[in-house]
């Protein structure tokens, strides 16, 4: 039973190491497009600024619109003395 049982680990040893040994006989293939941690970084906080950006711009043209709107009620208020 001994015998036996060394037997089945060895082999379940074996199942473990042959990925390793199969990885190990892989040629390294160079990655597309690697952006350092820091470059990533940078490229998401562009983005956010600018599409806070944009929305500050629709915000800013939208209160432009609604002050100009209000004004134009305002002057059509008659005014008594």
């Amino acid at each position: 039973m001994r015998e036996e049982t060394k037997a089945a680990e060895w082999d379940a040893v074996g199942v473990l190491v042959n990925p390793f040994d199969l990885a190990d006989g892989l040629d390294p293939r160079p990655t597309m497009g690697d952006i350092p941690p820091h470059e990533d970084s940078q490229i998401i906080m562009v983005n956010i600024v600018t599409s806070f950006t944009k929305q500050m711009k629709v915000l800013q043209m939208s209160i432009k619109k609604q002050v100009r709107e209000e004004l134009r009620e305002v002057k059509q208020i008659p005014i008594s003395v």
